[in-house]
């Protein structure tokens, strides 16, 4: 097996991202290389492809945005074309992610590239996940969605209601880790308040996010059914807001509502207190 045919879970990118991405980008000192454990490598690679559902929806928005900056008169950098421009793009976009997840199982990222490209260079089932996670990617970048279907027996055990005050339940017990962890941040001394801070950087990886959504979502009945819980979360949800105005309009006020919440906590840490997000955060 060459390595080129491992694609995405070896290779490197680019082209650097800002914004939202920027905020976890986790800078990590140059560790003595030495060898990864397979089973780890497997982990993170497994993880990865599990993200790739989310990380899809995320290139496909991207290039929709990009066609219409096109259409008003932007243009593309030079000697690209647009294929090349959103590949680059999505790639960068990976790479952020693996470097999140090589970090959740505390190696570095040369470290996993070096397993990827030189000590499992054969290994089958590395080949195998890798080859689908491939897949997803080029779709997405033509444009092509993942499989989006989701059963009726899945529809009819969560309605549109339940969805929704699954997404209050979470904002309000993130808005609440968020409070405490900017007012903390505030006594602590720290004067610049923003999510690049790394201080802050440092306080919400201990805050969990992600396993706090996955353990929710667990709670609420989502592992029963086929597919991740996250994933199956995501795919109703959409689904949802295709079908009705209403129910996408309710869930875009309430993610607006956390955006306010976190925009003021970086200003004024002491403007909300523990019981704030029982109020802006009401179910149905």
């Amino acid at each position: 097996m060459e390595k080129s045919k491992l694609g995405l879970i070896a290779g490197g990118a680019a082209l650097a991202l800002g914004g939202l991405f920027a905020y976890f980008y986790i800078k990590q000192e140059q560790p003595v290389t030495y060898k990864v454990p397979r089973q780890v490598i497997i982990n993170v690679c497994k993880e990865l492809k599990k993200q790739m559902f989310n990380i899809s929806l995320q290139i496909i928005e991207t290039r929709v945005r990009l066609l219409k900056q096109l259409d008003l008169g932007a243009s593309l950098p030079p000697n690209l074309s647009f294929d090349d421009y959103i590949a680059e793009i999505a790639r960068a976009y990976v790479e952020n992610i693996k470097k999140l997840l090589c970090a959740k199982f505390e190696i570095s990222l040369e470290d996993f590239n070096h397993a990827v490209e030189i000590d499992f260079v054969n290994d089958s089932q590395l080949y195998q996940i890798s080859t689908e996670i491939e897949e997803i990617f080029s779709n997405s970048c033509q444009g092509i969605p993942p499989n989006m279907d989701v059963d009726q027996s899945v529809l009819n055990k969560f309605s549109k209601e339940k969805i929704y005050n699954i997404h209050t339940k979470f904002f309000k017990i993130v808005a609440k880790k968020y409070i405490k962890a900017f007012q903390e941040l505030k006594e602590e001394g720290e004067v610049e308040m923003k999510l690049e801070n790394p201080k802050f950087f440092k306080k919400n990886r201990e805050l969990q996010i992600p396993e706090t959504k996955r353990e929710l979502l667990i709670n609420e009945g989502l592992d029963q059914c086929p597919g991740s819980p996250r994933e199956t979360f995501d795919k109703i949800t959409i689904q949802y807001r295709r079908e009705d105005p209403e129910f996408a309009q309710k869930v875009q006020e309430v993610e607006k509502t956390f955006q306010q919440l976190i925009d003021d906590l970086s200003v004024q840490p002491f403007k909300y207190n523990d019981q704030s997000p029982d109020i802006l955060f009401k179910e149905y």
